[in-house]
């Protein structure tokens, strides 16, 4: 992103909401991972968390997604 953009968000003229999704936008995402991803199961979803990071031309997003559901599947012959 522009440089300008960057300094708007980082002086709240611009919220990360506005321009990124905001946080809530991540956490949808994580929870709809099994519709949005071709062949992947759903799995219970027990923490999320989206953090933003400010570059000077840039906004990185991260996020994590913690489980306890069993992943994977048993192949049997």
């Amino acid at each position: 992103m522009l440089p300008e953009t960057t300094t708007k968000v980082c002086n709240n003229a611009i919220t990360r909401a506005t321009c990124c999704g905001g946080p809530h936008r991540g956490i949808q995402a994580a929870k709809r991972t099994a519709e949005l991803i071709p062949m992947c199961h759903p799995v219970l979803v027990g923490s999320i968390g989206v953090n933003f990071s400010i570059g000077d031309d840039y906004v990185e997003v991260e996020a994590q997604v913690e489980t306890v559901d069993r992943t994977g599947s048993r192949w049997r012959r």
